[in-house]
């Protein structure tokens, strides 16, 4: 019974199509910066079963190694046929040439598909790697609704208000996790091809930076694209501007407008927080990263002309624990 139920998680794991990783469609991007589309909170549920957790790994496990072996022969099937193809341009027929020609395109769709299946397998794999708190970091990281526009960011037992409106201490701005934000991808930037992340010997290693880093793209691009919506809200100048804007965004438009700008920053900085944290946790495969990202973020605090309060939140909340 054990063994079918691994085959089942097997097959099941396997059957995942490349869609399964999705990264916002363009059509989406073009919604949320006209104010058509909702952000929702990123909200992770946690698998506390033992024997459902390794039996996950297992079959992950097994259909990473299957589709990876699969992929290998598919690349090495198309690097002969290239050289084939190379051997024989000058005595094969042209009827020769075209049927090698169209062999090369199927075997190039192959290799592609399984490129995109293996991704699948990856992400989703780092996902329950995540779930079950096996990507090498222990701070819970989560982020709630606050109101009808704000959210908030818990990490290490503090929680901080995001909101576009000033407020206290606790409250941070959406640009002052977007500063923070485009650190983190520089850093992610930097060491996104290093072989040692790669290492067929730890391929959890594999599916939580390709996990983490899909999540915090995807994430970046949206806050992007609701940041873009939300500075339409502010396009009238003059005597009667303030008047204008506030009109703006308390539309029904101008409401969703705002919220996505909100919750968008809070599943910004969520991911941003998770990825610091796996980076932290894997120090072996990023040396000196998070020294590099400190040095990094003093300079941006120095000259953004952002506030402060992000920073120092992130100081206190999560920088203790990297």
């Amino acid at each position: 019974m054990k063994n079918l139920y691994l085959l089942f998680l097997s097959l099941v794991v396997i059957a995942i199509p490349a869609t399964a990783q999705v990264s916002p469609s363009a059509q989406f991007l073009r919604s949320l910066r006209a104010g058509e589309e909702t952000v929702l909170l990123s909200q992770t549920s946690r698998v506390t079963n033992p024997s459902l957790q390794n039996a996950m790994q297992k079959s992950y496990h097994t259909s990473w190694s299957i589709v990876g072996k699969e992929l290998q022969t598919a690349q090495e099937q198309l690097w002969k046929q290239k050289s084939l193809s190379l051997n024989n341009s000058s005595s094969a027929s042209s009827s020769g040439l075209t049927d090698n020609a169209d062999l090369i395109v199927q075997n190039q769709l192959q290799v592609i598909r399984l490129k995109q299946h293996l991704n699948g397998i990856l992400y989703h794999w780092g996902e329950a790697l995540d779930r079950a708190h096996l990507l090498g970091y222990t701070l819970k990281t989560e982020v709630n609704s606050q109101g009808t526009q704000a959210a908030t960011l818990s990490l290490n037992g503090r929680t901080v208000l995001i909101q576009d409106i000033p407020g206290k201490e606790t409250t941070v701005s959406p640009e002052e996790i977007y500063t923070n934000a485009t650190t983190v991808k520089a850093l992610m930037e930097a060491y996104d091809h290093l072989p040692e992340i790669v290492s067929q010997q730890n391929p959890e290693n594999i599916a939580g930076w390709v996990y983490l880093r899909t999540n915090f793209s995807n994430a970046l691009e949206e806050f992007e694209a609701a940041k873009e919506a939300f500075t339409s809200l502010q396009k009238h100048h003059g005597l009667f501007a303030g008047v204008q804007n506030y009109h703006a965004r308390h539309t029904e438009k101008g409401i969703t407008i705002v919220r996505n700008y909100n919750y968008a920053a809070a599943n910004l900085s969520l991911y941003s927080a998770k990825m610091l944290q796996f980076i932290s946790a894997h120090k072996d495969i990023f040396p000196r990263a998070i020294e590099s990202y400190k040095q990094i973020m003093q300079l941006h605090n120095e000259n953004s002309g952002t506030p402060q309060h992000f920073q120092q939140f992130w100081s206190q909340a999560l920088i203790p624990a990297i």
